[in-house]
């Protein structure tokens, strides 16, 4: 049994490929935390593999909403004797939700 995410958030920075494939990114949000204080912003690493990753890399940039689901892997290991508990948001999907700045600036320069 697997635990399912899902998420809809911003990109912070556009993500990229890395040296085997993946692709790591995160997406924040402004969360409101009542009248007269800051908003909170909450920020979720994700790692996309394959094909998943590839689009990710090409079509998408900073400021771009997404919407992702995915699966929440453990990456338990041992450091001196004791166990270290770490997860990873695992990709399986995504949607475009809004397009950001950049990606609106570059809609309009194609259709100028």
């Amino acid at each position: 049994m697997s635990f399912k995410l899902f998420a809809v958030g911003n990109l912070p920075a556009a993500p990229e490929l890395g040296a085997k494939g993946e692709c790591r990114f995160s997406l924040i949000s402004n969360d409101y935390a009542g009248p007269n204080k800051p908003k909170n912003i909450t920020q979720v690493w994700f790692v996309a593999f394959g094909t998943t990753a590839e689009a990710l890399a090409k079509h998408c940039h900073t400021g771009d909403q997404l919407i992702v689901t995915a699966q929440l892997v453990a990456n338990n290991y041992l450091k001196d004797g004791e166990t270290m508990y770490r997860f990873s948001h695992v990709v399986d999907s995504f949607e475009f939700g809004a397009p950001g700045r950049e990606k609106r600036m570059q809609t309009q320069s194609a259709t100028a």
